[in-house]
């Protein structure tokens, strides 16, 4: 997966993720990211992990939308490229460290 094209984060992925790196209370900001007006993409992206059998920390849930943009499309290739190192790899559970640091540890995949 390394030889692919990435990109850097722009200013707003990164500034998610450092609050994410940081943030004790996810849990909450997870819910409250729901309920708002396009939350439906993170219950899409969290039923996919689901479907998929992936289980997946919301930070990641969260990175997905903001890396895809909070397009369903986008977000899904996101979903699915996870998906697909989850299984190369034989993980089950995707942590936001095996997230940053083994699945995209060079960059954000041009999907």
């Amino acid at each position: 997966m390394e030889s692919r094209k990435t990109r850097g984060l722009n200013q707003d992925e990164a500034s998610i993720f450092v609050m994410l790196e940081f943030n004790s209370d996810v849990d909450e900001l997870y819910t409250q990211m729901q309920e708002e007006d396009g939350g439906w993409v993170l219950k899409a992206i969290e039923k996919r992990f689901k479907v998929l059998e992936i289980n997946v920390d919301k930070r990641v849930m969260i990175a997905v939308l903001s890396i895809g943009d909070g397009v369903i499309g986008h977000c899904v290739k996101y979903v699915d490229d996870i998906a697909l190192w989850s299984n190369e790899h034989k993980h089950s559970e995707i942590t936001w460290d095996r997230f940053t640091q083994e699945i995209y540890p060079h960059g954000i995949p041009i999907l």
